[in-house]
């Protein structure tokens, strides 16, 4: 079998950048989460189920704090409101649990309440949709080893992040290096084990192997992501600002893991290197969590739906007399819109809508879409997500039926945020 020669698939320049060799894990007093869980009661006992979640940084995290944490540490689960629509059912959880085990390739706490979750007693099954935000765990644990890592704390624009550049690491069986370029004494490619986001908005990269502490926070650095596989020229000459989801699938073509913002030299490459029982797609879609949900593989063009109207978004830049630049929303929704400023939208539509979002200027946007004004709840019934805003074909169906949420808001998040909302009759 010929060598497999290493590949740069990303870079990223950007000051802040800082290297920790053997220290204690921020994970234990910054991590945070952004996914909600489902949430068992059974007694004395919860299961908090995140199985659904593919999030790189959270399952980094949910990794971190439990998976090699002895079983008895008490966690501190923060008050989080909670609404069920349907059923008109109002709860707010918190309290304190005792971690016993973590299952089902570690998305899955199970733990003893020690205290708290007290709750109606005909209903102890809660559903994430119904969270009004994530739950976050607290605890005097520190863990029992020390890392290395490198961290960004420069981190808000998308071309200056790690996450932008699609790590995943060793943590999830996929092998990958940094190189960073400007560094005195951690010189070379590093192994990459895993990624995550703090409470704080910093990025870390965690290393398999031990790194020496430097401050690069006042230069200017070059860091490099190298993949391992055979190189293609049709491939490696591809576009790397394309990014997907990279899936794998089993012989029953059940999705067992996927990977967001990998582009598709990351997604050509990790696929050399794949299970022999495992098949892989690269699909065209922002988030894992839309194509697990949905059921809708976005890389499958026969599939569509008949849709009532069609809006065409857009995002116009104006200035204003005194010299502001003002960005708004546009959209050419026949006899109301015609690439106008829109804030709110009332539509009969019988069967879907289509959003169609590949005109240029959402580039770097992502879409997001809640069923309450506050922007908590998310709205996931029957809305499936095509593309990534500001590439051909990239698009929204809203199919409107009974379980689909009638008000609709939006958020447009990127250079700039927006709104608008729709509401379904």
């Amino acid at each position: 079998m010929p060598s497999k020669a290493l590949n740069v698939t990303n870079s990223l320049k950007n000051y802040g950048i800082q290297f920790q060799g053997f220290t204690l894990d921020p994970v234990f007093t910054k991590g945070f989460l952004n996914s909600r869980p489902n949430f068992f009661i059974s007694g004395s006992s919860c299961f908090i189920d995140y199985t659904e979640v593919f999030n790189i940084s959270d399952r980094v995290c949910l990794k971190k704090l439990f998976k090699d944490t002895p079983v008895g540490t008490t966690f501190h689960i923060n008050s989080v409101e909670y609404y069920d629509e349907n059923s008109e059912y109002r709860d707010t959880l918190s309290g304190i649990i005792s971690f016993e085990q973590l299952k089902s390739n570690d998305k899955l706490i199970i733990a003893g309440i020690i205290s708290g979750f007290t709750h109606g007693n005909t209903y102890t099954y809660f559903l994430k949709e119904n969270f009004l935000k994530p739950f976050q765990y607290n605890t005097g644990y520190t863990g029992n080893t020390l890392t290395n890592y490198i961290e960004n704390n420069l981190s808000e624009k998308p071309n200056k992040t790690f996450y932008e550049i699609g790590t995943v690491g060793s943590l999830f069986n996929q092998e990958e290096y940094l190189e960073v370029l400007g560094s005195t004494f951690n010189l070379g490619k590093l192994k990459v084990n895993s990624s995550i986001i703090l409470n704080d908005g910093k990025e870390l990269i965690y290393f398999d192997s031990g790194i020496t502490s430097e401050n690069l926070k006042t230069e200017e650095v070059i860091i490099n992501q190298y993949l391992r596989g055979d190189s293609n020229p049709a491939i490696i000459s591809k576009n790397k600002k394309t990014k997907g989801c990279y899936l794998l699938l089993n012989e029953n073509g059940e999705i067992t893991d996927c990977f967001e913002q990998q582009n598709e030299i990351q997604a050509f490459l990790r696929n050399q290197f794949k299970g022999t029982t495992q098949y892989s797609n690269w699909a065209a879609c922002q988030y894992c969590e839309r194509i697990s949900t949905n059921y809708f593989d976005s890389s499958d063009s026969n599939k569509s739906f008949l849709f009532d109207a069609l809006i065409f978004l857009s995002i116009r830049e104006t200035v204003s007399n005194t010299g502001e630049v003002i960005y708004s929303v546009t959209g050419n929704y026949p006899s109301l819109y015609s690439g106008t400023p829109f804030g709110t939208l009332f539509l009969t539509i019988p069967n879907a809508l289509k959003i169609d979002l590949s005109h240029p200027t959402l580039s770097g946007y992502s879409v997001n879409i809640y069923s309450d004004l506050n922007k908590n709840l998310p709205a996931t019934n029957n809305i499936f997500y095509i593309g990534s805003p500001g590439s051909d074909q990239a698009s929204i169906y809203i199919i409107n039926e009974e379980d689909t949420s009638k008000f609709l808001y939006f958020e447009l998040v990127g250079p700039q945020n927006l709104s608008f909302n729709i509401t379904l009759t």
